[in-house]
């Protein structure tokens, strides 16, 4: 090698590399940065993801709201058609049923009649007795004057000795052929009290028609 190449080489600027210092603090502040960008990177986050679920939350709500709704509407619309449905029916059975009870009414009444009379042909004396108890049962008894029954009752209640131990003391058991066997009148200072069939059976009748003609209105 020349001695101008080496020469060469000696004058050439050799490079030096200063190490980098860095300013004090600086690394706290770096990671104080750090921290404070990742914190509100989270905050963030967070508020976006509340927003999110109470959007989804209100979505639902509103969801739930409309279905009950509409449940509710259709719930007052069937209601609605079987109120309907339940007053078309009674407009057009009301009329029907009413005549029925009636009709049934009577028919009870006939009935009773019929085995009241029949009751009166079988059994006489039990008939008789009947007609007196009806006639003693009243709470004012005591002030019973008479009591009038049909001729053949009052001589079996007198044949048997019932007449005494039924009636009130100081009445009299008349004999009336007016009253038909199995009634009885009982006669009282201020009046007469009617202890015939006939006249029960008609309260019967006229307390069922009333009952009938009431529901009908009802």
């Amino acid at each position: 090698m020349s001695t101008d190449t080496q020469a060469a080489r000696r004058s050439r600027p050799v490079p030096v590399v200063f190490p980098r210092v860095a300013a004090p603090g600086a690394d706290r502040t770096r990671t104080e940065g750090f921290t404070r960008g990742h914190a509100a990177g989270y905050a963030a986050g967070l508020r976006s993801a509340e927003v999110a679920a109470r959007l989804s939350q209100e979505r639902h709500e509103a969801e739930q709201r409309a279905q009950a709704a509409a449940a509710r509407a259709r719930l007052d619309a069937a209601a609605a058609a079987l109120q309907a449905a339940a007053g078309q029916l009674r407009a057009r059975t009301a009329p029907v049923l009413a005549d029925w009870d009636a009709r049934f009414a009577d028919a009870v009444v006939d009935l009773a009649e019929a085995l009241l009379g029949d009751h009166t042909r079988r059994d006489p004396f039990a008939a008789a007795r009947a007609a007196l108890t009806r006639a003693v049962a009243a709470d004012d008894a005591d002030d019973m004057v008479r009591v009038r029954l049909n001729p053949a009752d009052v001589a079996l209640l007198r044949e048997s000795g019932l007449a005494a131990d039924l009636l009130p003391d100081g009445a009299a058991l008349i004999a009336d052929p007016l009253v038909a066997p199995g009634d009885a009148l009982a006669d009282y200072p201020a009046g007469t009290l009617d202890a015939r069939l006939g006249t029960a059976v008609a309260r019967v009748r006229t307390a069922l028609e009333d009952a009938v003609r009431e529901e009908g209105v009802g």
